[in-house]
């Protein structure tokens, strides 16, 4: 649901082989944090625009969940951070390539485990959910035919519902979006029916762009910093 209180998490991320890291190990709640940079190199963190969870703020520095903690670790051990402003999908190539060295914020499957490095302890539990524009009532999956549903491209939203909707065989338009902000957006625009988002996000604008809430929640992820391979 929440980030894990710091005396419960302990994450780390051992042996990223990106160009700049060696290896970087992060542990909180009193235990050691030791990462091994090589020398005059800096930490390139690829940025999203997903808030609660992770945003650039208006001095470029990282905010939100997922920024607050990585800005205490750096600033506990003096690291230099990079951010590297990306959209989500295109933040999985520069992390598969090794242009950035750490992803916050990324859900563990089988498929990106083979791409990337994860580490042991979950920094954040959430799910999706689907959210409406007033008038409609989508309350099981079955409701999404023939309606337009936004989701972030490349998102682990997007696997699971189109898999999901095509095995269960149920016509869905599908708007590829950037970012969550980009699917609401969609949708209060009249482009769009429903958007799914995760809760942390959807919990926090929701009210203020009116969309509502739906019971179709989908989806339980741990979320985590992916290290590039």
């Amino acid at each position: 649901m929440v980030a894990l209180p710091a005396t419960r998490l302990a994450y780390s991320v051992r042996q990223l082989r990106g160009p700049r890291i060696v290896r970087a190990t992060f542990t909180l709640g009193g235990m050691l944090i030791a990462p091994t940079l090589m020398a005059d190199e800096t930490l390139r963190v690829g940025v999203y625009h997903n808030p609660p969870e992770l945003v650039l703020n208006d001095q470029q520095r990282l905010d939100g969940i997922f920024g607050d903690l990585l800005t205490a670790i750096a600033e506990r051990e003096a690291w230099q951070v990079e951010p590297v402003s990306c959209e989500w999908r295109h933040c999985l190539e520069l992390l598969e390539r090794g242009d950035i060295d750490l992803l916050p914020g990324v859900a563990r499957s089988e498929a990106r485990a083979e791409r990337f490095r994860f580490h042991s302890e979950p920094a954040l539990h959430s799910w999706s959910q689907i959210y409406q524009r007033e008038g409609l009532s989508i309350e099981s999956v079955v409701d999404l035919a023939e309606q337009r549903v936004s989701v972030v491209d490349g998102s682990i939203q997007q696997d699971h519902l189109v898999a999901l909707t095509q095995r269960f065989d149920i016509p869905v338009d599908w708007i590829n979006v950037r970012s969550p902000e980009e699917g609401f957006a969609k949708v209060v625009s009249g482009e769009a029916d429903a958007a799914a988002v995760n809760r942390q996000f959807g919990e926090w604008r929701a009210g203020e762009t009116g969309l509502i809430d739906t019971p179709l929640m989908f989806q339980p992820v741990q979320l985590y910093f992916a290290g590039s391979s």
